[in-house]
């Protein structure tokens, strides 16, 4: 169906586990090959994972595992790339330092099949934080920067505007697409809450896990919006639910669009289209039922569905994927003069057309709780996006786009898009 596939591969830890683990392969083939064991110590296993052990990648015969394995799922199974869970640990030499290039790395790039493959790595891990330096080609890299900043700005935090400029332009502080080295954006993913969850619990709530409500990360950047958890189940006036609904309905969007408004390949979990809740846990690792898609949430969530093919579908329209940092200019409320002080909640910038065929986009956000009167570059100028509108409105093609006067009104908490004449 012309959809490329990723593969989600762990080859940082085995599920040995600790030394009072279960014995279930490498600890029995060799496991002072296999793993990376405490100096003068060695019963007890380096936890660089937070798994219980750590898989010796850089020794030859556990590197021969890992390119095998690699090898098959792209000769036989065909995928077309790969995720790398953790992917700091191959920068761990069998001396157990840590080093910018180690042989498991150097053979992934110099071997003629995986070379040619999309490669994607978690850069970091329970000790190391490499984003944005994990390899100096090829590597494309999750940016959890991206992630942060996007959240911290939706919800009206100060210090976020000059950083989310440089990611909106695919952070070319970091990443450089012409070494094959792309910024990975998302909001969400598999770690932590959902788009939904994310507007909906400000604490998390992973009792179900059985670890006292202890796992999981504290470090969310999420705001329920004045109430924790399903606006049905709060004792709130009904107008007061309806207002907090509608905010949250709008938050989504926002990021949402700021995802697939910016520079990088964007990365959607699935079921954010449609508000998939895993119940406020943020670390639902164990948690099938909460896992598994839930498909009445498609029913239950047409308009966020609708927004997000409509977002993706302009997308691909102006192919803003395509464009390069010198496409983008930034503004403030007045054109060509942004603010990027800390104080400043609010960001615009416009996109040169990809080329001749298409039409210059205006993309304005307003983080502050109050409306801002914006002026756009000079030109004519019609209506795409207002997350501030009902659905329907919310985002048109152009043939039904709203021509707009040389000032426009963003309300509090919201984006807009226009496109040129």
């Amino acid at each position: 169906n012309n959809i490329e596939v990723i593969l989600d591969v762990v080859y940082n830890h085995t599920r040995e586990a600790d030394h009072l683990g279960p014995t279930i392969s490498f600890r029995g083939l060799d496991n002072n090959i296999y793993y990376m064991l405490v100096p003068d110590h060695l019963d007890l296993y380096v936890n660089n994972t937070g798994c219980g052990n750590t898989l010796n990648t850089n020794h030859p015969q556990v590197q021969k595992l890992v390119l095998d394995s690699l090898r098959y799922w792209v000769q036989d199974m065909h995928v077309d790339g790969f995720r790398f869970d953790l992917a700091t640990i191959f920068n761990y030499d069998v001396d157990g330092k840590e080093k910018v290039r180690t042989p498991i790395i150097e053979a992934i790039e110099n071997d003629p099949v995986l070379s040619k493959v999309k490669l994607i790595p978690e850069p970091w891990g329970t000790k190391q934080y490499r984003m944005g330096h994990f390899a100096d080609k090829l590597w494309s890299e999750w940016n959890d920067k991206f992630r942060d900043t996007v959240r911290q700005f939706v919800k009206s935090d100060t210090g976020q505007v000059a950083a989310l400029a440089d990611h909106i332009a695919g952070t070319p502080s970091l990443f450089d697409p012409k070494k094959g080295r792309y910024s990975i954006n998302f909001v969400t993913a598999h770690d932590g809450y959902t788009l939904n969850d994310l507007v909906s619990y400000q604490d998390r709530h992973n009792h179900a896990n059985g670890e006292n409500n202890r796992d999981g990360s504290d470090n969310n950047h999420s705001w329920n919006g004045g109430v924790e958890g399903p606006v049905e189940s709060a004792s709130l006036p009904a107008e007061q639910k309806i207002a907090i609904e509608q905010l949250r309905a709008r938050q989504v969007k926002n990021m949402l669009s700021l995802l697939f408004l910016s520079e990088g390949t964007p990365m959607l979990l699935y079921g954010d289209e449609v508000r998939r809740s895993n119940q406020g846990n943020n670390n639902a690792w164990n948690q099938d039922r909460l896992n598994m898609m839930d498909w009445n949430f498609s029913a239950r969530s047409k308009e966020t569905l609708q927004f997000t093919e409509k977002m993706i579908a302009l997308r691909k329209a102006h192919q803003i994927g395509r464009l390069t940092p010198a496409d983008i200019t930034f503004h403030g409320t007045e054109p060509f003069k942004p603010d990027f002080a800390d104080h400043t909640r609010f960001l615009a910038w416009q996109l040169k057309p990809a080329d001749a065929s298409h039409k210059a986009l205006y993309v304005a956000f307003n983080a502050y709780w109050e409306p801002l009167k914006v002026q756009p570059p000079p030109g004519k100028w019609h209506r795409l996006v207002d997350t501030n509108l009902p659905a329907g409105q919310d985002i048109v093609p152009s043939d039904k786009a709203s021509p707009v006067d040389s000032s426009y009104v963003v309300q509090p908490r919201s984006g807009i898009v226009f496109e040129a004449d």
